[in-house]
């Protein structure tokens, strides 16, 4: 432990905001709540743009995954108590909801095309057209 300590290792890890000071869970779910009101929905896109929600994107694909292992294990890896678990709800937060890129590809390949290119005008790789047919 001493050895760890003596080269900077740092035991918990928060996420930092802009200014480089930590953010607490409370200011994150406040940003969420307020893209919410915005967008009218807590879906947050961690590649927009302006890369300005990144960081946002991250806590909340964070809290997926740690209800997601509380459910499964019993245990998360990041603190998620039943209250707050209760405010993302109240909020409309989907905990199931997986990332863009992946419903994009489940998209695809239910789509059953095995021309090798999507309706879209997407070209296919060939593991991808083993999985269609």
């Amino acid at each position: 432990v001493a050895l760890l300590e003596s080269i900077g290792f740092r035991w918990k890890l928060r996420s930092r905001g802009s200014t480089g000071k930590m953010v607490s869970w409370n200011d994150r779910y406040k940003e969420l709540v307020e893209y919410k009101r915005v967008t009218g929905d807590c879906n947050v896109i961690s590649k927009n743009a302006d890369g300005s929600h990144e960081k946002l994107a991250n806590w909340v694909s964070n809290q997926r995954t740690a209800f997601k292992m509380l459910k499964t294990t019993g245990k998360a890896n990041i603190k998620i108590s039943a209250d707050r678990i209760r405010l993302l709800q109240e909020i409309g937060f989907d905990f199931t909801r997986r990332s863009r890129s992946y419903q994009k590809k489940t998209e695809v390949i239910s789509e059953g095309s095995t021309t090798g290119v999507s309706p879209s005008g997407e070209n296919r790789t060939p593991e991808m057209q083993r999985t269609i047919n």
